[in-house]
Order: C-alpha cells, then structure tokens, then sequence
C-alpha cells in the first residue's frame, strides 16, 4: 500500500486553501503558506503511518499554475524571457521543496507523477536536483499508452538523463468513464500489455531504469465525479492483469488458467450465463463479464447484483421508460434490486459511500421513470385526467 499526497492537487477539502488557490484544482505554490498545509499533512500521515518507507507526492492535473498575480510577479522576477521555461522551472522548484519536507519527515523513496515536469528540460530539472529528490511515476490508462503523442516526445530519454529509476502506472478500475458501473477486464488488461511495448520502444532509454509498475484502482474517474467501477467488482480486473504483470509471455489461455484457480471458478464454467435473451421483442446482451459471477472469490454477491441485475435493469429503464404499462412493474425492480445492493454494500463500504451509490445508480433510475409519468401525465388533456 502506497500513501498518496498530493502537492499542487485535490486539497480543496482543507480549510484554509481558499486563500491559498487560484482555482480550486491548483494550489498556489507562491504562497508560503501552502508549503505550511502541505508539511502538515506529510507529517500527519508520517504519524499514521511510522513504518512506511515511501510516499508518493502527487503533482499532477494542476491546469492553473502560474496563473494568478502571486505566480505571475515571480516569474517576471526570474526575468528568463522564456515564460514557459519560467513556469516549468516555478513548477520545479516546488516539487523538489515538498520532496524534501517528505524526506525530513523520514520517508526514504518519494514518488510523483510525471505531469508537471514531463516537459522539463534536463537541465532545469538537474538544476532542481530532482534526481536526488523524487522517483517519477509515468502514468497513462488508455487501452494503448504507445499511441503517438499521448507521452511528450522524447520523455524517457529526458528522464534517463536524471533520474535512477522510474515506475509505470497503469490502472485495473476507475478509468474507463465518468460514473462507470460495469467493469470490463479485456480493456484494462489491454492498458496493461500496452505498458510492456511502451517499455520495449524506449528499451535503449529506460533499460534498468524500471523500478516496477503501479496497479492503480480510482474510485472515481474524476474529482467530484460519482463512484465508479467498485472495488468489489473489479476483483477480477486485478487479479487478470497481475496474473499477466507476473510473466508477460503468457498466453491468453495460461493466462486465463491462472485466473480461473484464483478466482475459484468451476472447472466448466457455463458460458450460457451470458446468452442473449428476449425481452419484450428486443434483444437484451448481458456484459460479456458477467458470467464470472459463477466463482468464488471476496464480493461475489455484489458481482451479480451489478454486472448481471443492474446491468439488465439499466439496459430495461433506457428501453421501456416510455411504456407507461411497465412504470409500475420497473419502480419495483429498482426498489428491489436497491435493497439488496444495499446489503451487500454494506458489507464493504462506510454508510455514506452506501448511500451515495444508491442515489447515482439506482434512485436515479427510479426519478427517470417518475419523469416519464409527470411528462405522460402533463400531456394528457384535462377532461380525461383522473
């Protein structure tokens, strides 16, 4: 388990940052008292955490930097005549100043993202004496992170100029969409194999230089987003990509083996589980993963309920929510379907993280079919209405 704390990111929920930011996704690194906010919490987390040897700092999606007065006036201060050069070496700076508090506060590896200096020149970033300070972790979850143009140009052949090590970050969850409900493990599984071309690509730059990959698993695609593919669920996706992260020349049938054996599912699983069906006159195609709900592993149960019933159900809201026939009859599913969800959820998850899923995935539904009536009922003239 890895701590993440964030230096220039995802703090709006302290309170004294309002006077600190420029916008509410970038903290303003022109003011000391952010560095005051920042070494709090690396030594709050410090005492919650004594034995820990590493930290990973963050420093990624700050799309504001530089933008307001305090930044501004600093950098006419460095007086470079290249305002972008200026803002890299603003961006530095800082990272190499919350890098030390982290490695005062005890911590002997400090990880960060490589958004904020993926531009930087070797150089300035020598100059910052990063490549003493922080491990870069290169950080991409699209299907294909080889795609040209998705990592700056020339990127691992800076970073092997200064740093000793770099890690990967792929991601198993949590990157799919906003508010995704239904895991798809062929797509992050595909992330996963992309990594490994990426590293035979830039083979002569980074040769010895990777430290490892991270398996990351967001609870949610974006800040201030809904909850997305829950870790109950995903259960499957880590285990399939670790299975391949461990010997990546596995086929996909040895792979698919392993899988199987530590999923705990039947030797002859019945692929009749993910059979269409007719429903109505149209067609209902189940998710292609559901049929792993036949095995055994932690959250099995709430595998089903989502993947299966709430995937139907869904699928049932979407097409039949005109039919005023079918009002009644869906209400009651979801009210059904939101009960039992409930339970098991509760199995794993704080009550508020219980209610807000009930309220974006299911209660949602239940206010779409309340649309239909209102609507149906509006349109009906006032002599026939009851």
């Amino acid at each position: 388990m890895l701590m993440l704390r964030v230096q220039f990111y995802m703090i709006e929920f302290t309170a004294p940052t309002q006077r600190l930011m420029f916008q509410d996704d970038t903290i303003c690194p022109s003011d000391e008292r952010s560095i005051e906010v920042i070494e709090t919490m690396i030594n709050q987390i410090r005492t919650l955490h004594p034995h820990s040897k590493r930290i990973h700092v963050g420093a990624d999606e700050a799309y504001h930097i530089a933008e307001d007065d305090r930044c501004r006036t600093r950098l006419t201060r460095m007086d470079l005549g290249d305002p972008s050069r200026a803002i890299e070496k603003l961006k530095l700076t800082h990272i190499a100043k919350v890098a030390r508090l982290a490695k005062s506060a005890g911590f002997k590896e400090v990880f960060a993202w490589n958004d904020m200096f993926d531009k930087s020149l070797v150089e300035d970033m020598r100059a910052a004496g990063l490549g003493d300070l922080i491990t870069p972790v290169v950080w991409g979850y699209k299907t294909d992170v080889t795609e040209e143009g998705y990592f700056p140009p020339g990127l691992f052949e800076r970073l092997s100029q200064v740093f000793p090590a770099i890690y990967f970050a792929s991601a198993f969850k949590g990157a799919r969409s906003k508010g995704e409900n239904f895991i798809d493990l062929d797509r992050y599984l595909r992330n996963h194999m992309s990594y490994v071309k990426l590293y035979r690509d830039h083979k002569d730059s980074i040769s010895g230089r990777v430290g490892g990959i991270i398996l990351t698993g967001w609870q949610r695609y974006m800040h201030h987003a809904p909850l997305c593919e829950l870790l109950a669920i995903s259960t499957p996706s880590l285990v399939t990509d670790l299975v391949y992260i461990q010997d990546v020349t596995r086929d996909r049938n040895e792979m698919w083996s392993y899988v199987r054996d530590i999923l705990h599912c039947p030797d002859k699983m019945d692929q009749v589980v993910s059979a269409s069906t007719r429903i109505e006159n149209m067609t209902y195609i189940p998710h292609r993963d559901a049929f792993l709900k036949v095995c055994d592993f932690k959250g099995k149960e709430l595998f089903k309920l989502i993947m299966e019933d709430l995937h139907k159900l869904e699928w049932k809201v979407e097409r039949f929510w005109g039919w005023s026939n079918m009002t009644a009859a869906l209400n009651q599913e979801v009210e059904d379907l939101s009960n039992n969800i409930a339970a098991e959820l509760k199995k794993f998850y704080f009550s508020h993280d219980v209610n807000e899923f009930l309220s974006t995935k299911l209660y949602s539904l239940k206010e779409k079919l309340l649309r239909r009536v209102d609507d149906e009922r509006d349109s009906t003239p006032l002599s026939l209405r009851q």
